[in-house]
Order: C-alpha cells, then structure tokens, then sequence
C-alpha cells in the first residue's frame, strides 16, 4: 500500500501540489484501515474512509467522488494493476483533446475463457440495446 501511494503522489505532484489522494477501504477486517491510520501522519495529503462491508466496486467509486474535493479525479485499483505514469499520459490527452473523460482500457485481459467470452458477450449485447460502441474491455 505505501508503494501505491508513493507513487501516485509522485506522479500527482508532477501535474499540481495540491491533491489528495482518497483510498476508499470496503474489506471486511479492519487491518488495512488500521494500517492507513499509522501511515497517514507521514502522507498529509492522504484521506481514507472505511465502508461498513464490502458493498462492492461500484458504491466504493461512488463513495470516494461523494467525498473528494477536487476538479480532476483519478479513480483506480490499489492492486497497483494500473501503472501510475500511465496518469500523466491521460493528463496529456484530457488537456490536449480539451476533454472531460479519459478512460483506460485494458488491452490484455488475462481471465479464464468462459469469463473473457461471458465479458465479451456482455459488452456485445450492451452496446446492441444501447445504440452505444463502448470498448470492450
């Protein structure tokens, strides 16, 4: 966890000194929360909210945008799956292509084959009913 916050605060510094960055802790045990709490004194741009359970990805996302401050967020996996400099390179496009949204795709999805075609099925029959084109993975 320290690398994941070291180097997301690495690269954060190269776009603006002012940011936080937000871990949003929905695991059941409160070790990592306890771990958090020591390490925040030597991180002071650090904030941490700990759910009640594990109420699943998607209320931890939304649960971390009800609770940050900023203009620009950045929304990412601690299992550190998402290269931190890969940031600077959306920061790049989001400012070039003056856009709001810059999402990520993974290109190597590595999952069992009936996962990998149970996704791409999905995705399909998403983008069939919603007249959308949206990528894949």
């Amino acid at each position: 966890m320290v690398k994941f916050i070291e180097s997301y605060s690495m690269i954060a510094k190269e776009i603006t000194d002012d940011f936080e960055i937000l871990i949003v802790d929905d695991s059941p045990d409160y070790e990592l929360f306890e771990f958090l709490k020591q390490v925040k004194p030597s991180y002071p741009f650090l904030r941490v909210i700990k759910l009640s359970k594990n109420f699943g990805q998607h209320a931890a996302i939304l649960a971390g945008l009800e609770a940050a401050d900023g203009d620009l967020f950045v929304i990412t996996d601690c299992g550190m799956r998402e290269a931190a400099e890969n940031i600077l390179t959306y920061f790049k496009e989001m400012k070039e292509g003056n856009l709001d949204l810059v999402i990520g795709v993974k290109r190597n999805y590595s999952a069992p084959f009936f996962k990998r075609n149970l996704n791409r099925l999905f995705w399909w029959g998403f983008n069939k009913v919603t007249d959308l084109n949206y990528e894949k993975n």
